[in-house]
């Protein structure tokens, strides 16, 4: 009766995902010429593809860079949650918070902020110029570089939050009598830290991986159309040259590596996961490592080094938002830093840009009309897969994120199609569609933590008392996980309101949301006055997100992981 019960209550998010998601894609999988079975035209594109040398540049390109990015986002994550996952109280919240700011800014704001960083006249130019390093303007925009470093900045926090989480998780004991015994801080580091922290090290990988093999707002701005790259060219291919069976085979090449490399990394999890290996294996290899670790030199640093580090990797990280912000006063070209007057005249103008408004509103209306649906789902959802027996809770838990684990630029053109099939291309309903596959994962999984977290004893002492199941829900359940859905919504809405790649495919002339207007208009590079007024705003609304976080479920308890 118990898994009956659950059954029910994730049905509805299922249903949602089945009919949303999972059909779409696989009509993509078969679109045919004329229809909607499987076609030799997709067939032959997919041959051609693989087979043309600037195909397989691009797809080359796309996952060298993908993967340079992962790394580094890793080796810049680690040291900085390491150092979070050390402090206490309410330092270790607002390292957490730190990380947390750029997650709930919006991808063109972060991308504006990168241009006042790498640009001819941003602050690395001026600073070579100032310290006599260079005799003239510095520009790396437009190079594979600069998209590298600007998805690395985009996406390090997520590895950060991986790995926090995994660090947190770890039993100090252990760390504190590998110091007793002798260790130094490299010895106890390298045998206690490293081994038990590689599942979220893994973790961090494979979503940078994932997150920046389907970048796209990155690459288009940061790139200058100079560097090409999968998601920007079946943007190009389905959105510009209306080739939609080119698009959809470049769109089966991404999701095909993704599931490859994801893949990879995961054997490699497993493989470093003593309790999923035999016995004798994992011993003979922890021996091994352990004699490798007493090899090392049983060096001591002092705290502060470890602070010093991640400071240096937090301004780096952030040092686009905290240039942007300043650059928004500048009554001067936007792009200029440090600026040569300051003003207010953009924020007037803002005031008065009517076309923004409306763009606003079309983004607030779909991203709460996606969030009020996804609230009463997610949360049945949650509970019910948190009631599943066995295996079958992992397998539902899996299915309910199975939007987040596509790329988005996939996941766009299969909505397309599946729109244009349907007759709702370009309609307010099909774009809240779309957007339930962003708000409905996040509320899902944020109320399951929460719901985990609750005892089972109280809901049993209701039903005991003689309440219905309905009731137990309404009157225990419901209330307890409370801050973790208003946070699940909170943060689903924020990726909802954010979302770029989504909008592009879905969006039309009549209904234009905000962030396809901002990346016209970054793509263009105008009125970027405009719209580093506008990214005040963002960053504002971002940081009063982060501090309604902490004070619902506290900062150091946060996971989208």
């Amino acid at each position: 009766m118990q898994t009956r019960w659950a059954v029910v209550l994730v049905l509805p998010q299922l249903l949602v995902i089945t009919l949303i998601c999972l059909v779409p894609m696989l009509l993509l999988l078969g679109y045919a010429r004329g229809g909607a079975d499987a076609s030799p035209g997709l067939i032959e594109s997919i041959i051609a593809i693989a087979r043309d040398s600037y195909y397989q540049l691009i797809i080359g390109r796309t996952t060298v860079m993908a993967v340079v990015t992962a790394v580094l986002s890793v080796l810049l994550a680690y040291p900085a949650a390491l150092a979070i996952a050390r402090l206490r109280g309410r330092w270790q919240a607002i390292g957490v918070g730190l990380s947390l700011l750029p997650l709930l800014t919006d991808l063109n704001v972060r991308a504006l902020g990168q241009i006042v960083l790498y640009g001819r006249r941003g602050f690395i130019s001026q600073l070579l110029q100032a310290t006599g390093l260079s005799e003239g303007p510095v520009s790396i925009l437009g190079t594979q570089l600069a998209v590298v470093l600007g998805m690395t900045q985009s996406y390090a926090p997520f590895a950060v939050l991986a790995i926090f989480a995994a660090l947190k998780s770890q039993d100090r004991v252990l760390l504190e009598a590998a110091r007793t015994l002798g260790a130094g801080s490299l010895r106890a580091f390298a045998s206690v830290t490293l081994p038990m922290s590689v599942p979220g090290a893994v973790a961090g990988w494979v979503l940078v991986f994932l997150l920046s093999l389907s970048s796209f707002v990155i690459p288009a701005i940061l790139g200058s159309g100079q560097v090409s790259v999968l998601s920007v060219l079946i943007y190009q291919r389905a959105m510009m040259v209306m080739d939609i069976t080119t698009a959809a085979g470049l769109a089966i090449f991404l999701l095909a590596i993704a599931l490859l490399v994801s893949w990879l990394a995961w054997r490699i999890g497993d493989a470093s996961d003593p309790g999923r290996q035999p016995a004798d294996y994992a011993g003979r290899r922890d021996s091994t490592y352990q004699c490798l670790v007493g090899k090392l030199p049983d060096w001591k640093w002092p705290p502060v080094v470890g602070i010093v580090l991640a400071l240096a990797i937090a301004l780096f990280v952030l040092s686009p938002l905290m240039l942007l912000l300043i650059s928004a006063f500048n009554a001067g070209p936007i792009t200029q830093f440090p600026p040569a007057r300051y003003g207010l005249a953009s924020f007037a103008r803002l005031y008065a840009a009517e076309e923004y408004l409306q763009s606003f509103l079309i983004s607030l209306q779909v991203g709460l009309a996606a969030v009020f649906i996804a609230i009463p789902v997610g949360f049945l959802a949650a509970l019910g897969a948190s009631r599943l027996p066995g295996r079958w809770r992992g397998y539902a838990h899996t299915y309910l994120l199975l939007p987040l684990m596509i790329p988005h630029v996939v996941l766009g053109i299969a909505l397309l199609r599946y729109a244009n099939l349907l007759d709702v291309s370009g309609t307010m309903a099909a774009l809240i569609a779309a957007h339930l596959l962003v708000t409905l994962p996040y509320v899902a999984r944020i109320a399951f933590g929460s719901i985990s977290a609750i005892r089972p004893a109280l809901e049993e002492a209701a039903l005991t008392l003689g309440a219905t199941k309905l009731q137990s829900i309404r009157h225990v359940i419901f209330p307890l996980a409370r801050p973790g859905i208003v946070v699940g919504a909170l943060f689903a809405f924020v990726m909802s309101f954010t979302d770029i790649i989504l909008n592009v495919f879905m969006a039309s002339a009549q209904i234009y949301p905000l962030p396809v207007r901002i990346y016209s208009q970054l793509q263009d590079g105008y009125d970027l006055e405009l719209i580093a007024a506008m990214s005040v705003i963002g960053v504002l609304f971002a940081m009063f997100c982060v501090y309604l976080i902490d004070r619902l479920v506290r900062l150091s308890e946060f996971s989208i992981a």
